[in-house]
């Protein structure tokens, strides 16, 4: 579109829409800098407790809540699901970066070591949950066929 003095608009848009365009290096970026990071790190207590936090912790609470909701008739099972879907979407759940994140760098302020066990773990825990839940969800058989549409 050209304007009044003769200057075609969509250049401008194009540029601002390539600048919001998502970078992997800019939203996967978690602050992690794995320099200096060994095994050790994996195996460290705050790693441990964060990846099973959001690996067993998540699961645990969104299984017990909506299997109290169900059975107290406040909600109904989604159609189409059984509790081994509903089993993968409580690990799904645990893919927890932003406020994990955030919480991490609030309670370790100044301490790069912790910070960097927290990040670590939050991501091992994250991507943890990502695979179980897929493979549970995947795996799980449905009780229609989507032959039935």
């Amino acid at each position: 579109m050209l304007s009044g003095r003769g200057e075609d608009h969509r250049n401008g848009q194009n540029r601002a829409r390539s600048r919001r365009r998502p970078s992997a290096g800019r939203d996967l970026n978690a602050g992690i800098s794995f320099d200096g990071v060994g095994i050790d790190a994996l195996a460290a207590p705050l790693t441990l407790g964060i990846a099973a936090g959001l690996l067993g912790g998540k699961v645990v609470g969104v299984l017990v809540a909506s299997f109290l909701a169900v059975h107290a008739g406040l909600a109904d099972m989604p159609a189409f699901a059984s509790w081994r879907h509903l089993l993968g979407v409580a690990f799904l759940c645990g893919i927890g970066f932003t406020m994990s994140l955030f919480i991490a760098l609030l309670a370790f302020p100044g301490d790069e070591l912790l910070q960097t066990e927290s990040k670590l773990g939050i991501l091992v825990g994250s991507l943890a949950s990502a695979l179980i839940g897929s493979a549970v969800i995947l795996l799980g058989k449905s009780p229609i066929s989507f032959r039935d549409y």
